[in-house]
């Protein structure tokens, strides 16, 4: 049996594996500071910790709440909430100049992934215009003095760096800081589905990789720590002065339903002022479409189990600002 299927053959949510490709969230592993690290060490581990909660803290709460709903006042709510149980200390806030300096590394990754990118896309395109079939590929134009086997020149085509993370959504701030240009696109999945979900999900890795007494342990905490996912990206576009074309919201119930429509006709012309539709990217989102109309997920849980005696109008009155701003996004709706 392989060290992979001993470790991880498992878990069964979606495929993970040693060399399968996953989130850029793990190359802070390298530096002992990645996020997903608490899913080794549950015992140890702290969800409301500010290498965890990065750029969000409580304190931010009203103020953002108080905006998105004028007029109603703030529960012991979400604020409340999440300074009990994700105990959260705001004196162990990470500074600004910390957070920067941990995401120069990840910039520094990044860089060293587009440099190799591009050399081999470089390469690529060297062969394929001189027709070569050599096994040693030159990444650039031979000079006009190297004689008669001088390739002719390759037109550059523009490519955009696409990263996956779920895990930088508390730390907006610190990314759009580092990646000034860059466009942000938040997924968006009805809480009454998506919170359940990652709490289970979260509960089947540590006992994947321990032996907690309970089916669904910090199920309280982790509601917090969902919470706060939903709530800081709000608060993030509310208070930055980035342009709202750099950041977009997208519905993953309409994604999942008519993926080449939302993404040709809603997403991409708002980010990008001078996308053109092509019948390539099209046709790559249609079967991409399809597979997802054909897909069956394996993850199986109870809302009740999960939330630990949570009501759904309970979690939806906790979230109503989330609801209010993203009316009809959500399959279901709080009760007014």
């Amino acid at each position: 049996m392989s060290i992979e299927h001993r470790l991880v053959g498992h878990i069964s949510v979606h495929p993970i594996g040693l060399m399968e490709a996953e989130e850029d969230e793990w190359l802070m592993m390298h530096i002992g500071l990645a996020q997903l690290l608490f899913f080794f060490f549950p015992a140890a581990s702290d969800v409301g910790s500010p290498l965890i909660m990065y750029d969000f803290h409580p304190d931010m709460m009203p103020d953002i709440m108080d905006a998105l709903n004028p007029g109603i006042k703030l529960s012991d709510g979400i604020a409340g909430y999440q300074k009990k149980m994700l105990k959260f200390d705001r004196r162990k806030l990470l500074p600004l100049s910390t957070r920067l300096m941990i995401f120069e590394y990840y910039h520094a990754c990044v860089q060293r992934h587009l440099y190799f990118k591009q050399l081999v896309q470089s390469a690529h395109d060297y062969q394929t215009a001189t027709l070569a079939s050599a096994t040693v590929f030159l990444p650039f134009r031979r000079s006009e003095t190297s004689g008669p086997a001088s390739a002719p020149s390759v037109s550059k085509k523009t490519f955009i760096f696409v990263s996956k993370n779920p895990a930088f959504t508390l730390r907006l701030e610190s990314l759009c800081a580092t990646f000034p240009s860059a466009k942000v696109v938040c997924l968006l999945r009805d809480p009454v589905q998506s919170v359940p979900s990652m709490v289970s999900y979260i509960s089947m890795v540590w006992h994947a990789f321990s032996s907690p007494t309970m089916l669904y342990p910090e199920a309280r905490r982790l509601l917090g720590f969902c919470e706060a996912h939903y709530l800081y990206p709000l608060m993030h576009l509310h208070t930055s002065v980035r342009q709202k074309s750099s950041f977009a919201f997208v519905s993953y119930h309409r994604l999942i339903r008519d993926l080449a429509l939302v993404v040709n006709r809603d997403l991409l012309p708002r980010l990008f002022a001078d996308w053109k539709e092509n019948s390539s990217t099209t046709q790559y989102l249609l079967r991409e479409q399809d597979k997802t109309a054909r897909f069956s997920s394996s993850h199986d849980y109870n809302f009740a189990s999960c939330c630990q005696g949570l009501s759904v109008a309970e979690l939806q009155r906790t979230l109503h600002a989330v609801y209010r701003v993203h009316h009809g996004d959500f399959p279901s709706q709080p009760m007014q």
